[in-house]
């Protein structure tokens, strides 16, 4: 397994000054497109390019100059970072990743889930006696699956990876319950703890959640099929599953405390409710010809994209290789003879295809609120590691029972014809489809369509016919090996070699540069434009980029505040704060966190926020709103703007409005006009207050992510305005007293001024955090003594054992 996973990265390995990401993608958007026009090899990663690179570029940083990234200050405006389950700071992947180059850990994270995926796969596998071609054929079908290849970037892929682990100590917890082995059954309940924890810490816990999912349904079938014992086992089941979640309580509590309170969550599972988009989120069965054919509806790494319907082919493929589906489905006729083995994972199967399929039955369970907060195609999962086990199973059975009496022939010459001329025939095909499509589209110009078909170009219907003609080549040879593999014309070595190789070449295929590697020069570029922004003072202001110019995220990258952000748990009050910012389009958030940003919000409640600098067309006035900006120059098709009268992050109120609750803030807001500007509405204040800005002089002494400390000099009463939105956690100190916090203008926050000179200190430490960390401290604690204890116990079992023995 090694050699083949040194084989399918052999290219990126020896790419010489090359980083394995998708970077290349920055060239899609403004102001990049400007200076460089290329083909994407891939250009459905864009969450990759927007989310995961800059979010571990940020963690890398923070934690290689000692700090925990608590906070992230370069997007919304600034927002939770560790509470951002994506941002996978704890992920023992990332963490490996801090002693290497930023961007060679590219490629070494992508081979370490890799060389994860297939040593637990095989593992696993190996519990159940099988030989070892059979543990090999389940392992590649696992390891090379398009649900691991196709999310490599994605925190998904470093959850799937782990899968094949939970599953083992699962399985080994169940066996040691069965035989009554108390101190080896509450070893193994540690072990899946530990299991449960690091899926958690991997980064993202609805695929975890899933996952656990399909444990449970696993190991209640095994466990309902025991004769004795069932009650021991739930058990132990039961006490690893919650030591588990409270061992990952460092990540969950403060994910939860975040998450419940946020847009997405609320618009997940509540808007869904009453919305097309909850049904669309099943794909259609019509899809399930992508177990056979997965290209057939285009690839994104080719050069060209056949269908626009499937715009995320990660989101609902999980092509195993039809040799191993075509394994896995001949153990439906083993199951009377060998149902306690086989039964657990069809279960497993057909629960996966119902969830994902929304199949009658099924549907109303993806209906529940909390179902609805996840994707239902991440049940892929449960079909696709289901039938990659079933694939060694069937392969065992073909060929361990089926040819029981049939000798092993060295004769194999059949055999190394039919791989050959699939081997050859599909490469080539692969190839023209990849590169060369122009060849053979003549072939299909003098076909003639009817209008409903006017997408199908030659090209495209070339692509689709060659699809299926690779897919009918390895079909045929499935078949062709499961028929002769207990007959005299090849021997069983032979048909070994044929289903392994076949099963390669037929993933290699699929899987092999869909991960691009690009130049490290194209990592996250600087333009004139990038380089005017990172001058600016975009510590103490924020700035905005309309429609699809900087996309939201990659401030991370350059390290500028940006007032956008895209797929974070973001909260409910900066959604109804968006309003106020396009008070005509009221745009939603929706699934990700993330609106299509107008051409510029409204002047008076972006100066407010402190949104100082404006990316726009250079065709667009902000100005016809009123005199508001500055133009600061001309970048091609882009002009920055100066909004003269934004409020830095820190300031003092003119006036103090008081508001009795959150509708009532934004109703005042609202109605605020240039004038304005000053006033802060504030909640929890009874009185009206006018104050003296000029009288309040405020120096900056220390600022980093999540901690704003400055010297205020105050020659009378007044009020301070901290404009970072205000989420639990922050707290307000004035010389190391711990003073209450207001919520200002609906979004942000501030304290109240005393006359005279004070250090004031703002400062992000969520008690989630704390209280998390405490939990999982406590359970590390109590899991390590138990484990010293089981030590002891069983060398005890074992003197007692040499006794007896002696």
């Amino acid at each position: 397994m090694g050699f083949l996973i040194f084989l399918f990265f052999l290219e990126p390995i020896f790419s010489g000054d090359k980083a394995f990401a998708p970077l290349d993608i920055v060239y899609s958007y403004k102001p990049w497109s400007e200076y460089k026009q290329t083909v994407f090899q891939n250009f459905q990663q864009i969450d990759e390019l927007t989310l995961f690179i800059p979010w571990r570029f940020y963690g890398y940083q923070e934690l290689r100059k000692y700090r925990f990234p608590l906070y992230n200050p370069y997007e919304y405006g600034g927002i939770p970072f560790f509470a951002n389950d994506q941002s996978g700071v704890l992920s023992p992947y990332n963490l490996i990743g801090l002693f290497f180059n930023f961007q060679t850990g590219f490629l070494l994270i992508a081979l370490l889930k890799m060389i994860t995926a297939a040593l637990g796969m095989y593992y696993f596998l190996a519990l159940f006696s099988l030989n070892k071609p059979s543990l090999l054929i389940g392992t590649i079908a696992y390891t090379f699956s398009a649900l691991m290849i196709t999310w490599l970037y994605h925190p998904v892929s470093a959850v799937v990876s782990l899968v094949p682990w939970l599953f083992w100590a699962g399985e080994r917890l169940l066996r040691y319950t069965l035989d009554a082995r108390e101190s080896h059954a509450f070893g193994a309940a540690l072990v899946l703890a530990v299991m449960i924890a690091l899926s958690f810490f991997l980064g993202h816990s609805e695929t975890t959640a899933n996952v656990l999912i399909g444990l449970v349904i696993y190991s209640g079938t095994r466990i309902l099929m025991k004769g004795k014992g069932r009650q021991k086992s739930i058990l132990y089941f039961s006490g690893a599953l919650v030591l588990g979640v409270l061992l990952a309580s460092i990540h969950i509590v403060p994910f939860l405390q975040l998450l419940v309170n946020s847009e997405p969550f609320y618009f997940r599972s509540q808007v869904f409710k009453n919305s097309s988009i909850g049904a669309s989120s099943h794909p259609p069965l019509y899809m399930l010809i992508t177990w056979l054919v997965p290209n057939i509806a285009g690839n994104p790494s080719y050069h060209y994209f056949v269908l626009n319907m499937l715009l995320y082919v990660h989101e609902v493929f999980s092509y195993i290789g039809i040799v191993p589906l075509m394994l896995g489905v001949i153990t439906l006729g083993h199951i009377r003879t060998d149902y306690k083995k086989l039964l657990p994972f069809w279960i497993l199967i057909v629960f996966g295809f119902g969830m994902v399929y929304g199949i009658p039955g099924f549907s109303w369970l993806t209906s529940l609120p909390v179902m609805r907060a996840g994707v239902s195609t991440r049940y892929l999962i449960f079909m696709e590691f289901g039938f990659c086990a079933l694939s060694a199973f069937g392969l065992d059975a073909l060929i361990n029972k089926s040819c029981e009496t049939t000798p092993a022939h060295s004769k194999n010459k059949k055999a190394i014809v039919v791989i050959g001329i699939i081997s050859v025939l599909s490469i080539l095909l692969y190839n023209i489809t990849r590169e060369y499509i122009g060849i053979v589209a003549p072939l299909f110009e003098t076909i003639i369509f009817n209008g409903k078909l006017a997408w199908i170009t030659p090209e495209r219907f070339g692509f689709i016919i060659i699809q299926i003609i690779i897919a009918m080549l390895f079909l045929t040879g499935g078949i062709w090996f499961i028929r002769n593999a207990c007959k005299k014309n090849i021997g069983i070595k032979a048909a070994y070699a044929g289903f392994i190789i076949l099963t390669v070449v037929d993933l290699f295929i699929y899987g092999v540069g869909y991960n691009p590697d690009v130049s490290r020069e194209d990592f996250y570029p600087r333009t004139p434009l990038i380089e005017k922004l990172q001058s600016l003072d975009t510590k103490n202001y924020t700035f905005f980029a309309a429609g699809g110019t900087i996309p939201p995220d990659l401030a991370v990258i350059y390290h500028i505040r940006d007032f956008r952000g895209y797929d974070m748990v973001v909260s409910n009050r900066y959604q109804n704060f968006v309003y106020l910012l396009f008070p005509d389009e009221k745009p939603v958030l929706g699934i990700g966190g993330w609106i299509w940003w107008k051409d510029l919000p409204e002047p008076v409640m972006a100066s407010i926020a402190g949104i100082k600098y404006f990316v726009l067309p250079s065709e667009v006035d902000p100005n016809q709103q009123g005199n508001y900006f500055t133009m600061m120059g001309t970048y091609g098709a882009l002009a920055l703007w100066d909004n003269t009268y934004a409020k830095p992050i820190v300031y003092a109120a003119s006036r103090i409005i008081p508001s009795a609750s959150g509708g009532d803030a934004l109703r005042l807001l609202s109605g605020f006009t240039a004038s304005d500007i000053g006033t802060a509405v504030v909640q929890g204040m009874q009185e009206y207050h006018d104050y003296s800005p000029g009288a309040v002089r405020i120096t900056t002494m220390d600022e980093k992510p999540g901690l704003y400390k400055f010297m205020v000099k105050a020659g009378t009463e007044g009020f301070l305005v901290f404009n970072q939105p205000l989420y639990p956690g922050w707290h307000a100190y004035r010389d190391d007293k711990l003073m209450r916090t207001y919520t200002v203008n609906y979004l942000f926050q501030g304290i109240k001024l005393t006359p005279g000179t004070s250090t004031i200190e703002f400062k992000y430490m969520p008690k989630a955090f704390v209280i998390g960390a405490y939990i999982s401290i406590i359970t590390a604690l109590f899991m390590t003594v138990a484990g010293i204890v089981l030590i002891g116990m069983r060398q005890k079992d074992e003197k007692i054992l040499t006794r007896r023995m002696q």
